[in-house]
């Protein structure tokens, strides 16, 4: 769960930094892709990742977003018991409001 969170956030600040660059770009509001997705992360016991793979996701857009997001948020934290190991990780994509914060 703590993983999921973190790897929420690091969605989060992705898919800001996409809506202002394409608002900046297009000079209006855009919409991000919504929907969800699942990924399976291999970490190793100190909670770096090595490997992350999409297992499922609404679109290839939002797919590259997961993916990069587990990437930036490694380190996550250490494994229990201090093994490697394979998580899933699924994040939920909400309907987008056109413009940041919805302004």
């Amino acid at each position: 769960m703590q993983v999921n969170q973190i790897n929420a956030e690091q969605v989060g600040r992705i898919r800001a930094e996409q809506e202002r660059a394409a608002m900046k770009q297009a000079r209006h509001p855009v919409t991000l892709p919504t929907g969800s997705c699942r990924a399976v992360a291999v970490i190793l016991a100190n909670g770096t990742v090595v490997r992350a793979e999409l297992a499922g996701c609404s679109s290839e857009a939002l797919g590259k977003i997961e993916l990069a997001a587990i990437h930036a948020a490694s380190p996550l934290p250490p494994t229990p018991f201090g093994h490697n190991a394979s998580i899933t990780i699924e994040t939920i994509a909400p309907d987008a409001t056109p413009g940041i914060s919805g302004q």
